[in-house]
């Protein structure tokens, strides 16, 4: 069977307009259908931020063609792939497709998936699961009801006061990851958070889930008063059941994507990463990769030897300031040009698919004073703040000037005439899915870093070399990478701390108490 337009915007159709939907991965943001145009075959669909604020988006005639064209019946896939990005609009898309009676959400590794199944329709307006032994899992309300039944079962546990009474004969760190692993439970019985089966990541709570079990019964013997057996059954059938829910049509990944992990959390977190260690350890390698991965292995830029989210620019010891980076007004013809840099064009590449992480490698960064050449990043960078709509907004690196050689400039950089226009309002800034990744070797030949370059990257040493690197497979098998996995919204503490208190409390009173043991130690003085 063939999805056409018709039959997508009679599905849509079908849902209630002005209504609000969850997004398939869960967070603040909303999904709102405003309208279905049959004539012009055309969707008007609103994203719906944590304060209110509503971004109409129009889902044209010629979007949904693409995706009709790229969608087959009982294969998964995932928006921002067919949709050749789309940015944060895609998400919205797939919130209110993910609410018709014909999609449902799957699995592919620990990916994310959307799969049209024409013959087993599920209630409207509803996220359901599908697995692959091919029935459909648990609606969501099905599963929060499920899950209090495991948890609130033969009457333990249901206050704070006797979950106090047990936190007391857990000792050290157990407490806290036992409190924890309880705090998240009691965020998704409090419709907190839009998918049971993720529970932050149910490989890290079922790991959880046996480190305080284990260290519990050690200490069963010295402990009058014992975690019930009941609770302790009934949690880890209940994080059994949640494992089944991966969709494991294809390989995993998770294992691969483990070793990655450091890099794809310190990305999230700022930007700006620098990568140092020896010769040969893969530091370039690993950003071409990780670039590589946001593309489905079947796409033609993961098989390229260089996809076109990725750039690397060698940095040459006699760079004292960002002209061959960023570029220069030239007058040598008599009237003013400028001259564009490498990075100033992967910029307006960056502005032209703000759905696809773009990697820029500054490779051996340190050869040259890094304050000099890259000045104007190192200030725009601190400007990042996040916007009402959910995006982060810089300063511009090249201000806008009244001038013709800025507007040939971005002629020149562009020809999207939506951009164009920001160029000329805004200046050039930063785009939010510009990540910049800089290698640098630590020897007699290179500049060591200040305080401002520090302040502003997130550092990773890679001082282990892995000889079977490139023996068993031509790429790194990181996994598929989406947008939302490696482009993080938050800016500030304040965008984070509230939604990860108890994490963040454990982590400030560790480097509290390093900190007056340091202040303590007369001979660091």
């Amino acid at each position: 069977m063939k999805l056409t337009i018709e039959h997508v915007i009679d599905l849509v159709d079908q849902l209630t307009k002005g209504k609000i939907y969850d997004y398939v991965s869960g967070g603040d943001n909303k999904a709102k259908l405003i309208g279905v145009n049959s004539s012009e075959q055309c969707l008007d669909i609103a994203r719906v931020s944590a304060d209110g604020f509503e971004q109409i988006t129009k889902m044209t005639k010629e979007t949904l063609q693409k995706l009709c064209s790229k969608v087959t019946a009982n294969k998964p896939f995932k928006f921002d792939s067919v949709l050749d990005g789309g940015g944060n609009a895609r998400s919205t898309y797939e919130a209110i497709f993910a609410h018709t009676t014909e999609f449902y959400v799957c699995k592919v590794g620990h990916v994310k998936h959307l799969v049209w199944l024409p013959d087993q329709p599920h209630a409207l307006g509803k996220i359901v699961m599908y697995n692959s032994q091919g029935y459909a899992q648990k609606s969501l309300e099905e599963r929060k009801a499920l899950f209090k039944t495991y948890i609130y079962s033969e009457g333990v546990l249901k206050t704070q006061a006797a979950k106090d009474k047990y936190w007391n004969h857990i000792e050290g760190p157990y407490k806290d990851r036992m409190k924890f692993v309880w705090d998240h439970i009691n965020a998704i019985t409090k419709g907190e958070t839009s998918e049971l089966c993720d529970l932050v990541n149910i490989d890290t709570v079922q790991k959880l889930y046996k480190d305080v079990v284990d260290k519990y019964a050690e200490q069963n013997a010295q402990l009058q008063n014992r975690l019930p057996s009941a609770i302790i059954k009934k949690y880890k059938e209940f994080l059994e059941e949640m494992t089944e829910y991966k969709y494991s049509s294809q390989p995993s990944s998770s294992n691969c994507r483990t070793k990655y992990r450091t890099y794809i959390t310190a990305i999230k977190s700022k930007p700006f990463l620098i990568l140092a260690g020896i010769s040969g350890t893969g530091k370039s390698r690993i950003v071409r990769e990780l670039a590589r991965a946001c593309w489905d292995e079947n796409a033609v830029e993961y098989k390229a030897q260089k996809p076109r989210n990725f750039e690397m620019v060698q940095v040459k010891p006699n760079w004292h300031d960002s002209s061959e980076l960023i570029g220069y007004v030239s007058r040598v013809s008599g009237e003013p040009i400028y001259i564009a840099g490498d990075f100033l064009r992967f910029i307006a590449r960056a502005w032209e698919e703000p759905g696809i992480p773009y990697f820029l490698c500054l490779d051996e960064m340190n050869l040259a004073p890094v304050e000099q050449y890259f000045a104007e990043y190192l200030s725009v960078i601190e400007s990042r703040k996040s916007a009402a709509d959910g995006t982060v907004k810089t300063d511009p690196i090249l201000k806008k000037q009244a001038q013709q050689w800025f507007y040939n400039l971005v002629n020149e950089l562009t020809k999207t005439e939506e951009i164009k226009t920001r160029f000329l309002r805004d200046g050039i800034c930063i785009p939010q899915n510009l990540i910049v990744v800089g290698t640098v070797n630590m020897d007699e030949t290179t500049f060591s870093f200040s305080r401002k370059v520090l302040d502003r990257a997130m550092t990773i040493e890679m001082n282990d070399v892995d000889l079977f690197s490139g023996l068993t497979s031509r790429y790194e098998r990181i996994g598929n990478l989406t947008y939302n996995q490696l482009i993080g919204s938050a800016v500030e503490g304040v965008d984070i701390y509230e939604q990860n208190k108890v994490i963040c409390d454990v982590v400030i009173k560790f480097l509290q108490n390093i900190n007056s043991k340091l202040e303590g130690n007369t001979a660091l003085n």
